[in-house]
């Protein structure tokens, strides 16, 4: 790791005593009071090992960000004055939930196998207040960098990025590469929550599908929605993917190499 830009920081010295005013104490007295909220959030939602209390299974590519965003903030509010225990619970709950999300099948090689840039962004934010609130620590380091990879065609097994096109390969991608034929068990938690809500569907000429909505849990209709959505949706960019430079661009604040900037 490069660390020659972080040591050479400009030192800031305080030298005078003066009163505080309101606002500062009221933003310490908050501070306090979420330094005890968080424990209590923790105690009653989590294992001893840092893992939700929540299912045994769960099918799908959906969650892993929800469960992420529990805990994203415990960095950012260490960096911004709590407790720091909140870095050691940050750091505990990141490991905990990427433990938990591989076991039900969503990540892999602790990134999301498959998803879309929205949901990645969504999870990895906690990532990037990580290194906010400590940049030196070796295994996140090796983790970006293996991360990043799968956006600039460097690994074998992640070929979301096309080199020659240079695009990403599917609006569905992740460490597993880019999803070019979803399935019904990719779409299975996502179901029910289309048709509870009765969502429009993504195409108006689905052929034997009237729309413009339908029940996405009708075991009939949906084989013609998932069709039609891989033959026109899994491949090929889209606006979205631009999101995945952000985490190309953690990885150059990291490093400082080059190929992280073409």
């Amino acid at each position: 790791m490069d660390t020659a830009n972080l040591c050479s920081i400009p030192l800031i010295q305080a030298d005078q005593i003066c009163t505080p005013p309101n606002w500062a104490l009221w933003q310490r007295r908050l501070i306090d009071i979420m330094n005890e909220a968080g424990i209590l959030f923790v105690d009653r939602y989590t294992r001893q090992d840092g893992t939700l209390v929540w299912r045994d299974n769960w099918p799908g590519m959906d969650g892993s960000d929800d469960a992420y965003e529990s805990f994203y903030t415990f960095p950012l509010f260490y960096a911004l004055g709590g407790s720091p225990d909140y870095l050691h619970l940050a750091n505990k709950h990141w490991d905990a939930i990427t433990w938990q999300f591989t076991e039900y099948g969503q990540v892999y090689r602790e990134f999301d196998a498959y998803y879309d840039w929205i949901h990645h962004e969504e999870s990895y934010l906690y990532f990037y207040f990580l290194a906010l609130a400590n940049s030196y620590v070796l295994k996140d380091y090796q983790r970006i960098t293996r991360f990043s990879g799968f956006y600039i065609g460097e690994d074998e097994e992640a070929q979301n990025y096309d080199s020659k096109l240079k695009l990403i390969r599917s609006p569905i991608n992740g460490s597993r590469g880019p999803r070019l034929e979803m399935t019904a068990e990719d779409w299975s938690t996502h179901r029910r929550v289309l048709g509870h809500h009765i969502f429009p569907l993504p195409f108006e000429d689905i052929p034997d599908v009237p729309g413009p909505t339908a029940d996405w849990n009708d075991d009939e209709i949906f084989p013609e929605i998932l069709d039609i959505m891989n033959r026109r949706m899994a491949r090929g960019d889209v606006p979205l993917n631009l999101i995945a430079t952000s985490l190309v661009t953690h990885a150059y604040i990291y490093t400082k190499e080059d190929k992280y900037k073409g």
